[in-house]
């Protein structure tokens, strides 16, 4: 009778890591494209002419 609430708090558990994983990488995926872009401004601004 014990193991039950241990179970539904585990994959309550579960599903709240899950949800702070896929924040996490989404927010990841956002610094990294962010860093992409702000790169290629820094390498291009010395090469491209301004218009």
């Amino acid at each position: 009778m014990n193991v039950m609430p241990f179970m539904e708090a585990s994959n309550i558990e579960a599903a709240i890591s899950d949800v702070r994983w896929k924040k996490l990488r989404n927010h990841i995926i956002l610094v990294t494209a962010a860093s992409i872009l702000l790169l290629q401004a820094i390498h291009c601004i010395p090469e491209c002419p301004p218009p």
